[in-house]
């Protein structure tokens, strides 16, 4: 007989909101994101109102690539550039997990928008508006396509760990 089906736990539900996804930004920089639901920042009033169509149409109809990238052309950020940059800065601190953005950084894991390059910004933009499922699906090919870097005498140097707080 075949294998009885269970729900799916609260926690594998939760666990790619909870703990996100590693991703290498432009800059170099790592930053811990995860998906953003464009409804929640919807009803939370964080999308400006010349956006909002695009939204909807994006939470209903999904992510239209092609528009997005029209969305993020040099020449639509031109024209909507205060409207666009808010949009963007919203998603980043919805999708930022670590560090945090908010308003006074202070502590080691915190910090402010203006400290991440709009390359970066726009970045997590595009990838935390897709569904979680294909997030992960994107990061883990980001991943396979890294190859380690030899330091010509073997292996390299063993990672660097976190210093211990």
């Amino acid at each position: 007989m075949g294998e009885t089906k269970r729900p799916t736990r609260g926690i594998d539900w939760r666990k790619p909101r909870e703990e996100g996804f590693l991703l290498a930004l432009p800059s170099g920089n790592t930053v811990r994101i995860r998906s953003v639901a464009l409804d929640v920042l919807l009803r939370q009033g964080k999308v400006p109102d010349l956006l909002t169509p695009f939204i909807a149409k994006t939470i209903y109809d999904g992510v239209d690539t092609k528009q997005l990238d029209e969305m993020l052309s040099i020449e639509n950020l031109a024209e909507q550039s205060d409207e666009m940059l808010a949009l963007i800065d919203a998603i980043c601190v919805a999708a930022f997990l670590e560090p945090r953005i908010v308003d006074d950084p202070q502590a080691e894991d915190e910090i402010s928008i203006e400290d991440v390059e709009l390359a970066d910004r726009g970045t997590v933009f595009s990838l935390a508006m897709l569904p979680a499922n294909d997030l992960r699906r994107f990061l883990d090919r980001q991943a396979a396509s890294l190859e380690p870097v030899s330091d010509g005498n073997g292996d390299g140097p063993a990672p660097e760990q976190p210093a211990a707080d």
